[in-house]
């Protein structure tokens, strides 16, 4: 059932910082019939693109009302190249793992590096994988996301107020303090994240997540 295979569902944790929670269940709703609709007609992969443009779309939507209303936010500090975070683990459901795929052609090197960093990183807990220091191993060597269109849509999600915080969280397995978030964006793609997975809930499609080497290695 939906409940069980959504235990960790942000809804029910993220709003202990001031958000209100009804925006982002309506953004979590019309990402799941936005998802649906695309699995019916188009597959998993164009219901992930779906759900992210929800999710984008709602994020610019929040933040033009707030500024209609007089109410200025500071961008986020991620840009092109800054891969403080992508030494974490990203876990995403079979669906990404397959539009991720379509980015990888036979042949591309990617696909082995994928496959390599999946049995590295495997056994690792999340502190044994910090300390690594171990990229994703779709970054260019630049930091830059070689599959950025395709890209998950927790890394759509991230979006950081100040890199340098970034930077200090990654330098320790103690944690490096508060890493202030841009929250709209962050909390509507999280929640456009939740409606696809209740899609594929419904659709009897699997939903779980697993980390982003692991599960690619199974579908290339």
């Amino acid at each position: 059932m939906y409940s069980e295979v959504l235990e960790d569902d942000f809804l029910e944790t993220l709003f202990t910082k001031g958000l209100v929670r009804r925006p982002f269940e309506s953004i979590a709703t019309a990402a799941e019939k936005a998802a649906g609709d695309a699995l019916t007609t188009d597959g998993p992969t164009a219901a992930v693109l779906r759900a992210a443009e929800v999710g984008s779309r709602s994020a610019a939507d929040i933040v033009r009302v707030r500024l209609a209303a007089g109410r200025w936010d500071p961008p986020a500090a991620c840009a092109r190249g800054c891969a403080h975070c992508c030494a974490q683990r990203v876990d995403i459901t079979p669906a990404e793992a397959a539009l991720i795929a379509t980015a990888l052609p036979e042949g591309d090197p990617r696909r082995e590096r994928v496959k390599a960093r999946a049995g590295q990183l495997s056994p690792m807990s999340q502190e044994e994988r910090l300390r690594a220091r171990a990229p994703c191993a779709l970054l260019h060597e630049d930091g830059t996301c070689s599959v950025y269109a395709a890209r998950p849509l927790v890394c759509r999600a991230a979006s950081s107020l100040d890199a340098t915080a970034c930077a200090r969280a990654m330098e320790t397995t103690e944690g490096g303090g508060e890493i202030p978030i841009e929250p709209w964006s962050s909390a509507s793609m999280r929640a456009a994240h939740v409606g696809l997975r209740r899609a594929l809930v419904s659709a009897r499609l699997p939903s779980t997540l697993e980390d982003i080497h692991e599960a690619l290695s199974r579908v290339l």
